[in-house]
């Protein structure tokens, strides 16, 4: 799979305090990978809003089976995200008569659009 529709940052939410000021919440960035957007299919919207929930990007990184639901992702352009399902994937070979048996792994991440923006932490 090639994935050159960008860059993506995994993230956390946590609060900072700078010089006894309140504490604010801000992402902080735990890892970069480059993605590739997947197809929302019709069942997935279905059964999304069946559950009041709405899917606005899927994605697929390399594999990484630290990723957990709740966490952040913000892509190269600034856009913010929340991860509300987290889905670990084999690709079986295209080729029907190949004898390879390395299957790819991917991580599939879906996606709600965060309303309000983050501060991102300086790292």
């Amino acid at each position: 799979m090639i994935r050159d529709d960008g860059v993506l940052f995994i993230c956390s939410l946590s609060e900072i305090s700078i010089n006894g000021d309140m504490p604010k919440e801000v992402l902080t960035k735990i890892a970069k990978y480059w993605f590739h957007i997947d197809t929302i299919g019709i069942n997935r919207q279905y059964l999304a809003r069946g559950v009041n929930q709405q899917v606005d990007l899927l994605v697929s990184i390399p594999f990484d089976n630290k990723i957990v639901i709740g966490q952040y992702v913000v892509l190269g352009n600034g856009e913010q995200y929340h991860i509300d399902m987290v889905s670990h994937i084999e690709d079986t070979p295209t080729s029907r008569d190949s004898k390879d048996k390395n299957f790819l792994r991917r991580t599939q991440l879906t996606l709600s659009r965060v309303e309000n923006y983050y501060d991102l932490a300086e790292n």
